[in-house]
């Protein structure tokens, strides 16, 4: 009985260490979500208002791309705001491990072949799968 009890505290407690470490992750991934979902809230514009006319509306425009949301004014000024901790500021090539300092975000996941953001394009402006995809690296926070 007692090799019995120890064996069932053994994978109780197995199984309760995979259960905080399963929370752990789901917090780290929730706190990076809520951080793109503040960066979005506090510059994407507020869309006009109903009683406002054309005339008297402020002629703002938002443009996500990979990475980066962009806010154009009805002047032609670009504000561009990163949706990532930062272009990656060392060369990946500095040790042996490419993932160290920065990490592809372009990279195809595993099982896969096609990248996840954006394709290699060819001269005449077709996608060209056989091309290695462009990297999106970005440095680790």
């Amino acid at each position: 009985m007692v090799i019995a009890f120890f064996a069932t505290m053994r994978v109780e407690q197995r199984a309760s260490h995979a259960y905080a470490n399963t929370q752990r992750a789901k917090m780290v991934s929730q706190g990076a979500v809520s951080h793109g979902i503040e960066l979005l809230r506090a510059n994407i514009p507020d869309p006009a208002l109903i009683s406002e006319s054309a005339e008297v509306a402020p002629g703002e425009v938002w443009i996500t791309n990979p990475g980066r949301l962009m806010v154009v004014g009805e002047n032609g000024d670009e504000k561009i705001v990163p949706l990532h901790t930062g272009a990656a500021d060392r060369s990946p090539n500095e040790t042996g491990d490419p993932d160290v300092y920065s990490v592809d975000l372009n990279e195809p996941l595993p099982g896969r072949t096609d990248p996840p953001i954006a394709t290699a394009v060819s001269g005449d402006g077709r996608v060209d799968l056989k091309a290695d995809s462009p990297p999106m690296r970005v440095k680790w926070i």
